[in-house]
């Protein structure tokens, strides 16, 4: 059985974990801190518990921290949603702590950024919800700064892209939380597919070798699709507090 853990709560019980390719580790939004326990399933108990971060607009500080990703060298990227800008750090003690961005329009700004995704040779794709972009560049000096996409539902669109995942095949695949989930080519409408989600509150995605998991936020529900055209689809959980139900999940990652 695929050990999932989802936004907030995790199938054997553990909160406030926002989606990372390595580790449960998770933003507080409100108190601009990062978190990552050494035994998930002993939070409360805190062995090993690290967190990193303060409310503000310095260095080591974040304000209202949205989505994360790992990349090959074990370092953290951030999107630090109003601060405007991308934060990377070599661990969670905010060492290597470089930060690009602010506010604005042009090379080098975000309006919000959102979902993060590190590609293995180490672009940075950024998604921008309330221009309906996806941004790359290729370091944490924002070169090679190339935009993807405009609002709105035809190809090559988005309504409000809030993640971002790479698969192994070459293929974006975006959470618009007003659509559905969308999959083409890196930063290109080739292979354009969406999986609509007209019921449903899209909030995240993961991928795990051709299986895509996806946050329903608004229905406390996972669903799982064996490719983008919905093979295969299973959901689990309701809304509430009870055992088998999430209450506004917002992330998953399956180890």
């Amino acid at each position: 059985m695929d050990d999932l853990r989802i936004g907030g709560v995790r199938s054997r019980a553990v909160r406030h974990s926002q989606r990372a390719r390595d580790g449960c580790a998770g933003p507080d939004l409100h108190r601009g801190l990062f978190q990552r326990p050494h035994r998930p399933d002993q939070r409360h108990h805190r062995p090993g518990w690290v967190s990193f971060g303060a409310t503000g607009s310095g260095t080591g500080q974040f304000n209202h921290p949205g989505k994360i990703a790992v990349d090959n060298l074990g370092r953290i990227y951030v999107t630090d949603t109003y601060n405007y800008r991308v934060v990377r750090i070599d661990d969670m003690t905010g060492a290597g702590w470089t930060a690009y961005g602010h506010s604005g329009s042009g090379t080098g700004t975000f309006n919000q950024p959102s979902g993060i995704a590190v590609s293995s040779t180490y672009q940075i794709y950024v998604t921008d919800p309330y221009v309906g972009e996806i941004i790359r560049f290729d370091d944490m000096t924002g070169s090679n700064w190339t935009t993807f996409g405009s609002t709105g539902t035809g190809v090559g669109q988005y309504s409000f892209p809030v993640d971002i995942m790479l698969d192994n095949s070459g293929h974006m695949i975006v959470t618009d939380r007003s659509q559905g989930v969308i999959q083409s080519g890196l930063m290109s409408t080739a292979g354009w597919s969406l999986y609509p989600m007209p019921a449903a509150n899209p909030q995240s995605c993961y991928v795990s070798g051709s299986q895509v998991y996806i946050v329903d936020q608004s229905n406390g529900q996972l669903t799982r699709i064996n490719s983008i055209g919905g093979s295969g689809k299973l959901t689990f959980g309701t809304d509430g507090t009870g055992t088998d139900q999430f209450h506004d999940p917002s992330g998953v990652i399956v180890r």
